[in-house]
């Protein structure tokens, strides 16, 4: 996969205080891993909006188990035997995914409160008005860019443990360790020095991807697990938490929005077929065991006998700052989707699908499908065009003047235009009338 090479220097390459998260101050001290190519190219459609395609399958995948549901939204498992017995196998598997790209998605999701009267007793209730989710890989990262010269930036770097880097990390044992012991060279094959992702300075031998996947293999260990892990920085969703929610109200809702980043495909895991991990990873055995307090026995147990591989990482950015004179500060920042694509610009390409998917009331908590996004776009440009540019806006002065005068219903119906708001009963809520 190409010669190694370096992450940028901390001193060409500015940190971000507003973003998430950013580069890091130091260097590494494990080696670096370069991409030479990305494994897909959209020659025909350059669709922002668009989430990836399906290139995320894995044979014999399954959800990640958590009582954390951004682990669970992050993380995917696969028990094929063969990724565990055949190094060959495993290693072009981590190639291949160390190209992919993590999914950075936003999480919308609209509440309010319903207080009901029974009897003496007044009961509160969290009513979801909407949730769901949209795919921001194409918006905000280079990944599927159609780019013929290919790109003036590299924006993913992926990092491997070696021997004697001092990194804290799973190498194979049952806690993290700063040091791995000595297996001898592993050979290289035919052509470039680096093909291997192996680097051989100072006549010392280093794993790389190669050698980790040989060490998990012959691993005599019945319990084990290899782990790649993918993150994203340089993204801040402030911007475009703030502008979304202000598309939402502009629809009258005036309930709770909370609108966080998460991020799917953050992580992959390869179990050993043994009948413990395939427990593990059976939703109804873990929570049964989570319900029932068994975790307190098995979890030790599991720790116990695990032998844990994480050696491989990738890091993909969204934006950089970088050293320039020109420009005010002697920096400036520059984003992976192209000039002038931050995180303002990606909130208003994505408003009137946000805006329209909240005014619909999608509550099943999934990412967005292209055929879903194209659709609520449309419609929401549409209403938006209908009820503020073609001056057709009537209905909603007379809301005002309504509003001004102190008058809120008639007939118990909401004439406000606002809805989703707490309430004392739910008629207030369902028969409001909403004018977005």
């Amino acid at each position: 996969m190409g010669k190694i090479q370096l992450p940028p220097s901390p001193q060409a390459t500015a940190t971000n205080p507003s973003s998430a998260s950013s580069l890091p101050d130091e260097l590494p001290s494990y080696d670096e891993v370069t991409q030479p190519i990305e494994p897909y190219r959209d020659a025909e459609q350059e669709n922002h909006l668009s989430p990836p395609p399906n290139a995320y399958h894995i044979p014999g995948q399954q959800r990640y188990n958590s009582i954390r549901p951004a682990q669970r939204f992050s993380g995917s498992v696969t028990l094929d035997p063969d990724y565990s017995r055949h190094a060959e196998t495993l290693e072009r598997f981590i190639e291949a995914q160390t190209r992919l790209p993590p999914r950075p998605c936003l999480s919308v999701h609209g509440t309010h409160k319903e207080s009901r009267r029974s009897g003496n007793e007044t009961k509160t209730e969290n009513v979801t008005d909407f949730d769901f989710r949209i795919d921001l890989t194409r918006t905000i990262l280079r990944w599927g860019r159609n780019e013929l010269s290919g790109p003036s930036e590299r924006w993913s770097y992926t990092t491997v443990v070696s021997d004697t880097d001092g990194q804290k990390a799973y190498r194979g044992g049952r806690i993290k360790a700063r040091s791995g012991k000595k297996t001898g060279r592993i050979a290289l094959g035919e052509g470039d020095e680096g093909e291997r992702l192996m680097d051989l300075e100072n006549q010392e031998d280093y794993p790389g991807v190669k050698g980790w996947c040989e060490r998990f293999c012959n691993d005599p260990a019945p319990v084990k697990s290899f782990t790649y892990r993918r993150s994203l920085h340089g993204f801040d969703a402030r911007p475009m938490r703030d502008s979304l929610t202000s598309h939402i109200r502009s629809t009258g809702y005036a309930g709770h929005i909370v609108i966080n980043p998460v991020v799917a495909n953050g992580f992959v895991t390869v179990y050993s077929p043994h009948w413990i991990n395939t427990l593990r990873n059976n939703a109804y055995v873990y929570w049964i065991c989570i319900i029932l307090q068994l975790w307190i026995l098995t979890w030790p147990l599991i720790c116990f006998m695990e032998r844990r591989y994480e050696v491989v990482h990738s890091k993909w950015f969204s934006s950089k700052t970088v050293c320039d004179a020109s420009a005010p500060g002697g920096v400036r920042k520059c984003y992976a989707a192209g000039p002038g694509m931050d995180e303002a610009r990606a909130a208003e390409m994505w408003a009137p699908v946000v805006r329209e998917a909240a005014w619909q009331g999608r509550v099943d908590g999934c990412i967005l499908g292209e055929a879903e996004i194209e659709e609520l776009r449309r419609k929401g440009i549409e209403r938006r065009e209908q009820l503020g540019e073609n001056g057709n806006d009537l209905p909603r002065r007379g809301q005002s003047v309504l509003g001004a005068m102190g008058i809120r219903s008639i007939g118990g119906v909401n004439v406000t235009g606002a809805w989703g708001g707490d309430s004392s009963s739910a008629s207030s809520s369902r028969f409001s009338i909403r004018m977005g």
